[in-house]
């Protein structure tokens, strides 16, 4: 009989959170102290993923890969910061069925824990700003001791403070995806996140390891845990 999951990771935003509209605002706020053209909302939500560092590379350049120049990215980096805690999340929301499958997990003492390219005080914050509606155990963010994911170091730190055992890790893009595969971990794939654009089944091998929705999560979830 395999192993009862004892640790379940969550990518945050694209995955249990939609926060692209409160992103997308302090990103067009500090286009505009910079005297630059704001960006949708849609092309916000494709540039998100992998940190705020590189969200903000994206915005000013126009581009996935290139850098901005390092002393306005710097500068960019600041007025979104402010732009984004003054947001105060008014225009993040917790995706269904996100508050019962973790209700249910900590029902069962499973340890659930965030684990996201966010800053960890920004996911701290998002977190608390949701109240009730996202119970988790621990949170593990980027810029504070952990690299950015698909580094697998904050999933063995999740591991670890979740008393080891077996963890799965639920995330909606191929960096989660690659994030559980070096941590040797399985990978629970969410559609309609933040995958660049991409729909994340076309980045799975196994089609059953593929959901919809957290409704289909947790049906997964509650026979393993």
């Amino acid at each position: 009989m395999p192993e009862r999951i004892g640790t379940v990771c969550f990518d945050l935003d694209g995955t249990l959170i939609d926060a692209v509209h409160d992103l997308a605002g302090a990103v067009n706020v500090t286009m505009s102290s910079l005297g630059r053209t704001p960006h949708s909302v849609q092309q916000v939500g494709d540039w998100v993923g992998n940190g705020m560092a590189r969200l903000l590379h994206r915005a000013l350049t126009g581009d996935m890969h290139i850098d901005a120049d390092q002393e306005l990215h710097s500068l960019a980096m600041q007025q979104f910061r402010r732009a984004y805690a003054d947001s105060s999340h008014a225009g993040t929301r917790v995706f269904d069925g996100a508050t019962a499958l973790l209700e249910m997990l900590r029902d069962r003492s499973v340890m659930v824990a965030v684990t996201t390219n966010k800053p960890h005080d920004a996911a701290c914050a998002v977190i608390e700003a949701m109240g009730d509606a996202l119970p988790v155990d621990a949170v593990f963010g980027a810029e504070q001791e952990w690299p950015r994911k698909p580094d697998p170091a904050m999933l063995y730190a999740a591991k670890a403070a979740g008393g080891g055992g077996t963890m799965v890790l639920v995330g909606d893009s191929v960096t989660d995806r690659d994030a559980a595969m070096n941590a040797g971990v399985p990978f629970l794939a969410v559609r309609g996140g933040f995958n660049h654009g991409s729909d994340i089944a076309d980045m799975v091998l196994d089609a059953s390891m593929v959901f919809d929705d957290l409704h289909g999560v947790s049906r997964w979830l509650e026979m393993r845990t």
